[in-house]
């Protein structure tokens, strides 16, 4: 599921001007509670940025197979592939793409990550940790699959 906010919409002043289309940031929230993964991704959403949903760890490494983003965020305890799962199979294939990772304390596995939100954390908690990440990250490569194999 892809959702994407236009930062003009409604705004008084907008219909005259034209409008200068920008590339808004893409990021893949995953999270197998459903009522989290919406809440989230509205959050984001209503931030400007384009948002792109999975309910789980194996379904996120599905879509990044095929889409480039530019920020993860993603709960770690789930069904089918944890956040740690799925941070370890990003780092094996090589794919540039900063993390954060959601959860109630340190995971028990060594992982690394760009950020931990820890649970229960506000809308400004991850709205703070996005914008600082965006801000600091620099992609080693604009191709977010160069040395990706699959």
């Amino acid at each position: 599921m892809s959702l994407h906010a236009d930062p003009s919409a409604g705004k008084p002043g907008t219909q005259n001007r034209p409008r200068v289309l920008k590339t808004p940031t893409r990021i893949l929230v995953v999270d197998d509670d459903p009522d989290l993964l919406e809440l989230n991704a509205q959050i984001l959403l209503r931030d400007g940025y384009h948002v792109d949903v999975a309910a789980d760890g194996l379904a996120a490494w599905d879509i990044l197979q095929s889409q480039c983003y530019d920020l993860l965020v993603t709960d770690n305890q789930m069904g089918r592939l944890s956040g740690v799962g799925l941070v370890g199979k990003i780092h094996a294939a090589s794919i540039p793409l900063p993390v954060i990772l959601a959860c109630g304390g340190e995971p028990a596995e060594p992982v690394k990550i760009h950020a931990l939100l820890l649970k229960p954390y506000t809308a400004m908690d991850l709205l703070g940790l996005v914008k600082s990440i965006l801000d600091n990250f620099v992609p080693p490569s604009p191709d977010c699959r160069q040395g990706h194999s699959g």
